[in-house]
């Protein structure tokens, strides 16, 4: 696929493949779980292959997994992730400190169009849940803000008060000094 790389924007159409997988790692969950919590993104689908071949040169069973998301992350984990992959050709997963796959661009996307359709609905959700937490934190500070215009009204309206009793003497006195000197009492 062609990615626009030199933004500093992640790229949401990328999917990865990862050659090995040993088998006790072979489960969409635990792969769903190990990106999450890395916070690289959303996982949609997990295609797992088991590569023969390679399962009877070594005597165990290997796979391999296409990983594709719905959404990548907007943050700096993914970013450098992703321009690693771009950069080196793959970049490391860590699953079991110390233990990690290597991860490569899928570049033999193999999706329906009802999985690009459910995957683009998943990010447009994902991008409609990202403004509405943006939006709730905006709220959260105008509310701040607004006590805090309260609180200060409130100081404000007692010391106008108090300035105001103060007011009713000088009053008097000003327009005393007013008819003195209009009239040069």
């Amino acid at each position: 696929m062609n990615y626009n790389r030199s933004s500093n924007q992640v790229v949401q159409g990328l999917s990865l493949m990862i050659p090995r997988v040993f088998p006790q790692w072979v489960d969409e969950e635990t792969f769903i779980g190990i990106f999450e919590r890395q916070k690289l993104g959303r996982v949609y689908k997990v295609s797992i292959i088991h590569m023969k071949s390679e399962s009877r040169r070594s005597n165990i069973p290997m796979y391999k997994a296409i990983v594709y998301f719905s959404v990548w992350y907007d943050n700096i984990s993914a970013y450098n992730f992703q321009q690693r992959i771009f950069a080196t050709g793959n970049a490391r997963v860590i699953y079991d400190d110390p233990w990690y796959w290597v991860a490569v661009e899928n570049k033999h996307q193999r999706l329906s169009n009802n999985d690009k359709r459910i995957m683009r609905v998943a990010y447009q959700n994902y991008v409609s849940e990202q403004n509405v937490i943006r939006l709730t934190n905006n709220i959260r500070g105008i509310k701040t803000q607004l006590r805090e215009v309260n609180r200060q009204l409130s100081i404000n309206t007692d010391a106008m008060s108090e300035l105001g009793d103060d007011n009713d003497g000088l009053s008097d006195t000003a327009i005393q000094c007013a008819m003195n000197v209009l009239y040069d009492e």
